[in-house]
């Protein structure tokens, strides 16, 4: 399933600039949503093949995953952030890191080191002059959002893989039935935020207590796979395979009405058939090269789009979309060579150590 990972981490760009090479991909919740799913299909594999008999090794193999391609971006980040702040190359920039108390200042480097409650910014404010704090149940009405002080914005999606990461080995090791009422209490949470008009950005899918239904429908469609429910016909595979890829290419092409209806419909026919994508690309060396690019492709998008908007003006605005991909898929391969690759031998090894000392 690498290069539908890859679709939507350019789906995410695509939200985040313009159109790539003319295609405007799917809403950027449902991509977002769906590497949710994704992430609860992989987490079920691996704890049930690789790590059952460590949770410790998950756990710290999961953070050397993580951590070493977002403190690279971090880093170049900050280092940018500091360029612009020591020139004071945009004054009102500069004005509100300056204007940051010590205590916030050095809560957010906390944050921005560590991933600690970065989902949690999204929903506060900061307020320039009295330093405090406030409740904000929509990102778009709020002018002084704590997003401000995050080096790498996009990385609250990590957060909520944490905290995904943290509960997994207690939840998919149960029962079936149990996973089912994990998810309808997490949907309860949900629709009752939708009701009582907690229904915008943030809430509407940046809240893990309600996102923890996608990730564990994604772990039930595990299951799936597990029992054999999949198609095996070649042919079959690759059509649907193929129509579900060009449907994230033309979703909004095609009119189809960006709701939490259509949401639904998508992530129950993407559960449905992730089973059968997994077992036809499982083995596709070239879909898991695609697909490693995902992650740091994602990751490094911002900083991209931070570099290359400077150099563009009125006439060439439309291709904010296309330079950031190029440029962002070029820095992907090289941490995936330099930084991913290295450790990830290094990850396995431990695996492998693991494994040796049970079997004595």
């Amino acid at each position: 399933m690498g290069f539908i990972r890859f679709l939507l981490a350019l789906t995410i760009i695509v939200r985040h600039t313009n159109d790539i090479f003319g295609l405007d991909f799917m809403a950027g919740k449902i991509a977002v949503e769906l590497f949710f799913m994704m992430s609860g299909f992989y987490i079920a594999l691996i704890l049930d093949n690789k790590y059952k008999d460590s949770i410790r090794l998950f756990y710290s193999n999961r953070l050397l995953k993580i951590f070493p391609a977002y403190w690279f971006i971090c880093i170049a980040s900050a280092t940018v952030l500091s360029i612009v702040l020591w020139f004071n190359l945009v004054p009102e920039y500069t004005e509100k890191w300056k204007a940051l108390s010590a205590p916030y200042l050095i809560t957010t480097l906390i944050s921005n080191i560590f991933l600690i409650g970065q989902d949690l910014f999204m929903f506060f404010g900061l307020d320039p002059i009295t330093q405090s704090l406030f409740f904000a149940p929509s990102i778009k009405d709020n002018d002084h959002s704590l997003v401000f002080y995050l080096f790498v914005p996009q990385a609250w999606t990590l957060c909520l893989e944490l905290s995904f990461y943290l509960v997994a080995p207690y939840i998919l090791n149960r029962s079936n039935t149990f996973i089912l009422r994990i998810i309808f209490i997490s949907l309860a949470i949900r629709f009752s935020l939708f009701y009582f008009g907690f229904d915008k950005d943030p809430f509407s899918y940046r809240f893990f207590p309600a996102e923890l239904a996608i990730f564990l429908l994604g772990s039930l469609s595990y299951q799936l796979y597990k029992s054999g429910f999949m198609i095996t016909n070649t042919l079959l595979s690759v059509s649907l395979l193929t129509i579900f890829c060009l449907l994230i290419l033309f979703f909004n092409d095609l009119g189809i009405p960006d709701t939490e209806v259509t949401a639904w419909i998508v992530y129950f026919i993407f559960a449905s058939f992730m089973p059968t994508f997994f077992n036809h690309t499982k083995a596709n060396k070239v879909d898991k090269m695609v697909g490693e690019l995902s992650y740091p492709l994602y990751i490094s998008h911002i900083f991209v789009i931070l570099l290359v908007t400077p150099f563009l003006n009125t006439s060439t605005l439309y291709l904010k979309g296309t330079l950031t991909a190029i440029f962002s898929i070029i820095i992907a391969t090289g941490i995936v060579k330099w930084i991913m690759n290295p450790i990830e031998k290094k990850r396995q090894a431990r695996v492998t150590i693991m494994r040796n000392q049970t079997c004595h």
